[in-house]
């Protein structure tokens, strides 16, 4: 009755988690750019990514005390 059941728990959703896998081995890139929203919006139609393929979008705030250029920006993540 053991085996039965692991076997049974082995090949469940089989399809689907080389799917999973696949979609996870995907290269990441990252652009960044001005914390805006027309900026951001711009920049995701530029490099043609689409919604389901961004990973993550952080703000990194800027810094007041840093020389340069330290204004407040978008990191995105995407798989390429």
């Amino acid at each position: 009755m053991s085996t039965l059941r692991s076997s049974c728990r082995s090949n469940r959703g089989v399809g689907k988690l080389t799917e999973i896998e696949m979609k996870n081995s995907q290269a990441l890139k990252e652009i960044v750019v001005k914390a805006d929203e027309a900026s951001l919006n711009s920049a995701i139609v530029e490099k043609n990514i689409a919604p389901e393929n961004i990973v993550s979008v952080m703000l990194q705030p800027g810094s007041g005390l840093a020389i340069g250029d330290s204004e407040a920006k978008y990191r995105v993540i995407y798989r390429a």
